[in-house]
């Protein structure tokens, strides 16, 4: 058996996982889990409550809006709504009418761009409303397209 030379010492494998993070020990660093851990519970625990209201025939009000979503017209005769972004449920959907769409001068680019706009609006108002998306994450998507030169 051949024996550890005695300078070796063993690897503190709690200091090595604390490198490179803010913290001076595990108990600090379990403590900021935690704090996060109570954060994302505590919202989820709204979106939750928020889920359970919207159930409520008082508040149907509050769906229809977003079952109604945001609506691109093109002309002014009958079935002009060219993009539709809305939600009659869960999740966020998107409508195009293909006949208005085709006939629109500059159709793929100016489309496209269209749909994303609408898409991002509209998701960023029903996730908050919903409270999956915070009100500051929001903003700060809102400011990194702004930034991007997107809006």
């Amino acid at each position: 058996m051949s024996k550890k030379p005695k300078d070796q010492s063993p690897k503190n494998v709690t200091h090595e996982k604390l490198a490179g993070l803010p913290f001076s020990s595990a108990k600090a660093w379990k403590e900021a889990q935690d704090g996060v851990r109570m954060q994302v519970w505590r919202r989820m625990e709204e979106a939750k409550v928020i889920h359970e209201m919207l159930a409520r025939p008082e508040y149907d009000f509050w769906l229809g809006e977003f079952k109604e979503g945001l609506v691109c017209g093109y002309g002014e005769k009958g079935d002009t709504n060219l993009v539709r972004v809305y939600s009659d449920g869960n999740g966020v959907k998107i409508a195009i009418n293909r006949s208005l769409a085709d006939a629109a001068p500059s159709a793929e680019a100016v489309l496209g761009e269209l749909v994303r706009a609408m898409s991002e609006s509209f998701a960023n108002t029903y996730y908050k409303a919903k409270g999956i998306l915070s009100a500051s994450e929001a903003q700060s998507e809102e400011a990194k397209q702004k930034n991007a030169g997107k809006i």
